[in-house]
């Protein structure tokens, strides 16, 4: 349950199983901005500035639309929500590739201590593509080490 265990470069965001999630953005630029959440739909449960399709105003429906982009509008701001009740590893990123390579991403780990307990199975044709790669970490921290999982070396 420690995100300092996943390295630094990732942005790691460890939630427990059940949390409720809100995250809020605001846009300070001058272009859009598509945020696009892998393993779960949010709802929308705010959204301010003058985009085409969303005056000024924070009010939405009760229930809102579930999805899993939202596109921020240039000096404005949305808020999300979802429940954290399906454990794995997903990636929160903008959808503008450049954005992603120059860290506007986040990696979300939901419920790794339960994760853990499965014990899941990898597959041994997935092993071996991880093989055949050579440096590919199968195990432990994000340096590859399960005796100290704060050496990221």
């Amino acid at each position: 349950m420690d995100p300092t265990i996943y390295g630094t470069g990732v942005n790691p965001q460890v939630i427990p199983f059940g949390a409720v999630v809100e995250i809020s953005f605001n846009n300070h630029d001058t272009r859009a901005h598509p945020f696009h959440l892998h393993g779960h739909n949010f709802q929308v449960v705010a959204r301010y500035g003058n985009g085409p399709n969303f005056p000024d105003s924070p009010y939405y429906p009760a229930v809102s639309m579930r999805r899993d982009v939202i596109l921020v509008h240039p000096q404005g701001a949305a808020t999300i929500r979802y429940i954290a009740d399906r454990p794995g590893v997903n990636l929160f990123h903008c959808h503008v590739e450049w954005h992603v390579e120059a860290g506007m991403t986040a990696t979300f780990i939901r419920a790794p201590d339960l994760l853990q307990k499965q014990k899941i199975y990898t597959l041994n044709s997935h092993k071996q593509v991880c093989k055949a790669f050579g440096n590919t970490l199968m195990k432990g921290n994000a340096g590859g080490k399960s005796k100290n999982w704060y050496d990221l070396s």
